[in-house]
């Protein structure tokens, strides 16, 4: 079976709501063309996407969301050990049109051989509960991916979403050149999402987290940043920019903290 089913038209305001059970070894479980679904219990689990699944180049193992839909995850719902050759193992959001709203549940253990194991975002994602974690990516974003390119495209973090980064430091969430988490409400979890980044985007003040001043200061302590690919260690200012917090040196390891806003010299290796 390539999909269990698929909401086609949402005119009439169609939603199908699933409160338990399980969805187990198909293809993209929930093509949501113009409708809604909301998953509020059960289990999507064991699904899986291929490059061979031309309609949808390998996107959406458990859930692809697609132009003009909405898809709600809360209360005890899961999304787990989904794969897919592309990206979005766990759940891909596949248009400026399509929205993902998580008020709850678990996105846990899914797996991708390119982006975004739990989730990839190419629309709109607002999560305001629940844990995405366990999941990983062969490329970026094993938590989460933000690398969408079409406009108008958000993640918004409120209240309390997690997104825990793992002993492994797999569950992280990759923001592409120019994306930044959007903090729309106060944030409960102490330590909420391990970001990364692109190469380019390793530099003191490249913005991270966005919305109101108020918000990103009151928690850009939550957040916590992978090191670059040279060994360099990063933070969040209270502006929710970056800033370089150790400076790795070829055969000395890591220097001590150079500060807030210190210039920090060129050394050779």
């Amino acid at each position: 079976i390539d999909t269990v089913f698929a909401v086609k038209d949402n005119r009439g305001g169609n939603t199908i709501n699933i409160l338990g059970g399980t969805i187990i070894s198909n293809g993209p479980y929930a093509v949501a063309t113009k409708g809604s679904v909301n998953v509020s219990g059960g289990t999507i689990t064991k699904n899986r996407v291929t490059r061979s699944t031309e309609s949808w180049a390998g996107f959406g193992g458990g859930v692809l969301i697609a132009k003009n839909a909405v898809f709600t995850l809360k209360g005890t719902g899961v999304i787990s050990e989904n794969t897919a050759s592309h990206g979005g193992a766990g759940v891909r959001v596949n248009s400026n049109t399509s929205t993902f709203v998580m008020e709850g549940g678990t996105i846990s253990e899914n797996t991708t051989d390119g982006q975004g194991g739990g989730v990839d975002i190419n629309g709109v994602f607002t999560m305001s509960g629940g844990t995405i974690s366990g999941n990983t990516a062969a490329t970026v974003g094993g938590g989460v991916c933000f690398g969408g390119t079409e406009t108008d495209i958000v993640y918004a973090l409120s209240d309390d979403a997690s997104i825990p980064v793992g002993d492994d430091g797999k569950n992280d969430v990759y923001l592409a050149d120019g994306k930044y988490i959007t903090i729309s409400g106060a944030l409960s979890a102490t330590a909420v999402a391990n970001i990364s980044l692109p190469a380019e985007s390793y530099q003191s003040g490249t913005k991270v987290l966005g919305d109101t001043a108020t918000l990103v200061s009151a928690h850009y302590t939550k957040f916590s940043v992978a090191d670059d690919s040279d060994g360099n260690s990063w933070s969040i200012a209270s502006d929710g920019t970056l800033q370089l917090s150790t400076l790795y040196v070829a055969g000395a390891g890591k220097a001590s903290d150079v500060g807030t806003g210190s210039d920090i010299p060129i050394l050779g290796g």
